[in-house]
């Protein structure tokens, strides 16, 4: 069965950051956004991961 959670993520994302405040950016400014939080969780869950592999 197929799920629709990354997707409901990526929309909750972009909604934070595209709020009243940050209307003016473009797509690709909130799409780089987006990626630069994925890759910082992603480099956060790795780092404890190997901290907890020690």
């Amino acid at each position: 069965m197929a799920t629709s959670v990354p997707s409901e993520q990526a929309y909750s994302t972009a909604g934070a950051i595209v709020s009243i405040q940050r209307a003016r950016l473009g797509d690709d400014a909130v799409a780089a956004v987006s990626e630069m939080q994925s890759f910082l969780k992603l480099n956060e869950t790795t780092a404890k991961f190997e901290s907890n592999t020690d």
